[in-house]
Formats: structure tokens, C-alpha cells, sequence
């Protein structure tokens, strides 16, 4: 069977086209996943596509320069049949179609990010949804509060977040209430208490959420419990 290094140069050049129109789409695709966090395994497997499709392009650049009789390169892909490569190409070009409408479907039949965003900034507490490499996917105005006063800037990598709750060190006027718990006394006189879950749905492995509730009233409540416990101590003895 004829070889691509056997076909005519109008065939290789052709193939070579149709190659890049595919790896085109495999970046629109890759961009989509990685904008619209579809989650790591569809990143990895299109991140794998495009750099085996990669790799075919120099392949089929490097066996056309030979045909083209420069001296420097030898054939690579000898006894490659081109109809072989050529029905791998259509199918991948399909497969690239396919999925690129697919994401692009389930992106406008989900519900927005700010609609999302809107009805969690409603919520008495403080809410993050992060991805399996600590990026921030939806966090509420509460949460975004109070992660500037304990790390000292925007929330962008919730790994700067985690770290103070597991005990790194506090801005100033922050203060750890108990080693043994997440509760945070901060500057303005606010008890806060984080607590971390992590996702179960299939589709969100290794996702986390965070949440922070304000228990300020139930502190000061037992502050005064004790307080008085303490003068009633006295009084008795």
C-alpha cells in the first residue's frame, strides 16, 4: 500500500491541512474545557489529543521535507499506509465536531455562573466551590470578605485559604479561637467558623466546598454564660 513518503506532494500537502484544521479545533476544545472547568480528566484527555496530533504534524512535515530531497531528514512514518492516516484524520475531524457541539450544548443548557453566583451571595454564610487544583469555580461575596482579611488579597487560589484554616499564619488582628477547630476571631469583632467538605457526585471528584458561618452570637452568648457563672462562683464562695 502506498506510503505517505509515496504520495504526491499535492496529497501530502492535503493531509498536512487537514492535520492543522484538526489541531485548530483541538484548542478551541481545550480552551473550552479549561474555561468552562469541566473537570481534569476532559482536560488531560484533550491536552493528550492535541500533543499526539502535535507530534503526527512534525512526523508528516519531517517525511514531506524528505520528499522534497533535503538531505538533513529521514522518513519516519515508512510503511504507513496514507489511506490509514487518512481515515484517522476524518475520524478525529469528526470526533473534534462532536465534541466542541457537545460542550458547547451543555454550556447553554446549564445555568449560568452569575445566575449561580446571584442566588449564593443570598446565603447567611460565607460559600466557595473550588476544583482539583485549588481554582476558585464559585465564591460568594461573604466568603470573598472574609478570605481578604485572613490571606490579605483577593481569593484567587483557595490554596492561599486553606492554609491559614490548617494553621498557617494570620493577618494581624486574626485570631484562632481553639487549635483544635476552624473558628476565627477576626478585627471586626466577628466570630466566623470554616468548615471543609468534599463533593461525592461522580462528576465533581476532588471537588471541595468551604463554607463559613458566622457564630458570633453563639461566642458571645458563652462568653456570657461563663462570665456570670464566674460572679455567681464568687458570690458562693
Amino acid at each position: 500500500m502506498t506510503d505517505f513518503a509515496e504520495c504526491s506532494m499535492a496529497m501530502q500537502d492535503f493531509l498536512m491541512i487537514l492535520l492543522e484544521i484538526c489541531l485548530i479545533l483541538e484548542l478551541i476544545l481545550l480552551l473550552v474545557r479549561i474555561t468552562c472547568f469541566y473537570g481534569k480528566k476532559k482536560i488531560i484527555t484533550a491536552v493528550t489529543v492535541f500533543a499526539v496530533s502535535f507530534m503526527l504534524m512534525g512526523f508528516l512535515m519531517n517525511d514531506h521535507r524528505y520528499c522534497q530531497g533535503e538531505s538533513a531528514y529521514q522518513l519516519i512514518l515508512r510503511m504507513c499506509p496514507v489511506s490509514v492516516l487518512m481515515a484517522a484524520m476524518v475520524v478525529l475531524l469528526l470526533y473534534l465536531c462532536w465534541a466542541i457541539w457537545r460542550e458547547r450544548r451543555r454550556y447553554h443548557h446549564s445555568l449560568s455562573y452569575w445566575s449561580v453566583n446571584e442566588a449564593v451571595d443570598d446565603v447567611p454564610c460565607g460559600v466557595c466551590f473550588s476544583d482539583p487544583l485549588g481554582r476558585i469555580v464559585l465564591c460568594n461575596t461573604k466568603m470573598h470578605e472574609r478570605s481578604r482579611i485572613m490571606t490579605g488579597s483577593y481569593l484567587q487560589d483557595y490554596e492561599a485559604l486553606r492554609k491559614v484554616i490548617n494553621g498557617g499564619s494570620e493577618a494581624e488582628g486574626l485570631r484562632r479561637l481553639n487549635s483544635d477547630s476552624n473558628v476565627f476571631y477576626f478585627p471586626d469583632d466577628s466570630v466566623w467558623m470554616f468548615q471543609e467538605y468534599r463533593l461525592q457526585e461522580p462528576d465533581c471528584a476532588g471537588y471541595l466546598q468551604t463554607v463559613a458561618v458566622n457564630v458570633s452570637e453563639i461566642y458571645y452568648n458563652g462568653e456570657k454564660i461563663r462570665a456570670n457563672n464566674g460572679r455567681n462562683l464568687g458570690k458562693v464562695q
